[in-house]
């Protein structure tokens, strides 16, 4: 029981340093904005709305593992993020308001509720395990689709398109639908596009698009791009040094991380038909909505996650019925 107890203390030490470093880096040079007390999830805020709540959570359910009423948990949730937002105050490019608290606690609360009740979604008897794993299969093909939609072109796109160069790198942005419904516009890149075939001269450039996929031709140069079912962390909050550089990556872990539920309840025989049906979803998805291809480093965050989840699945499913819960 000792020894349950150092790791759950543990845990919660890694929850809230992971917190801490994500919250408190600056992000800016600027002056940092006064405090807000308003509530507001109008444009540019849903998707750091959801990403507030869905930060604290894992805290909620470290504090309520070891069996810790879920109140408490959302008090120590709401006194975190009241230290946050107070020092986000004097950080540069960060914004703080009551609605990140109360965000934040919500979401430890909820992480609490769970784990006070993992009997039910950790060992879930066969019935509920098919419910349970078809409703993350179908969860995950709806935040593909989600993804897809929301990463589209904006009706008027073509208008406000822009195409750049940064280094030996493509740039492209452009209004998608997300941005109207408050969540972040991600960019594009196309990592080396001009590394061959360029001189200081002036080269014909063309344009093209089908749905999501942009065609972008310069002198002998092409490039195809645009969005992929891994991006749904984008729309969330997009830093545009992350982005550039290990966007790749950033995907990948996002389709591990969504991926990992399926995973983890597809047990028995549903295992190969739930890895089959993810699997189909991936190449199915792209060429449905018009978004670019699974890339080769997001089918293997795929696998991993949904591996991921099937050995958690066995580890916890031991556990519980060694300790008779």
């Amino acid at each position: 029981m000792r020894s349950r107890g150092v790791w759950n203390g543990l845990a919660i030490v890694a929850v809230l340093t992971a917190i801490f470093v994500v919250t408190l880096f600056p992000t800016g040079t600027g002056t940092p904005s006064p405090f807000s007390f308003g509530f507001s999830l109008g444009s540019r805020n849903l998707g750091d709305a959801i990403l507030n709540f869905f930060l604290f959570l894992p805290l909620g359910l470290a504090i309520g593992w070891n069996g810790s009423p879920a109140t408490r948990a959302g008090l120590w949730g709401l006194v975190v993020a009241s230290v946050i937002e107070l020092a986000q105050m004097v950080l540069p490019g960060r914004d703080s308001a009551l609605s990140d608290i109360l965000l934040n606690a919500s979401g430890t609360l909820v992480g609490a509720v769970l784990a006070r009740r993992r009997r039910a979604w950790v060992m879930p008897d066969g019935r509920i395990t098919a419910v349970l794993a078809a409703t993350s299969i179908s969860l995950l093909a709806a935040v593909m689709v989600v993804t897809a939609f929301l990463l589209s072109p904006a009706p008027s796109a073509e208008e406000s398109v822009f195409i750049g160069r940064s280094g030996n790198d493509l740039l492209l942005r452009y209004p998608s639908r997300g941005g109207a419904y408050g969540f972040d516009q991600p960019e594009y890149w196309g990592s080396g596009f001009f590394e061959s075939g360029v001189s200081g001269a002036p080269a014909l450039a063309s344009v093209s698009r089908d749905r999501a996929r942009w065609e972008i031709t310069i002198g002998s140069n092409r490039a195809t791009i645009g969005p992929t079912v891994g991006r749904g962390w984008a729309v969330l909050g997009y830093p545009d040094a992350i982005g550039r550089r290990w966007g790749g990556v950033v995907s990948s872990v996002w389709l591990f991380a969504i991926c990992l539920p399926a995973g983890f309840w597809a047990r028995g025989r549903l295992r190969l038909p739930a890895a089959l049906v993810v699997m189909l979803l991936l190449a199915l998805i792209p060429a449905a909505t018009g978004i670019g291809a699974t890339s080769a480093i997001e089918w293997a965050g795929t696998l991993l996650g949904f591996l991921a989840g099937v050995v958690l699945g066995e580890a916890g499913k031991r556990l519980s019925s060694r300790r008779g819960e």
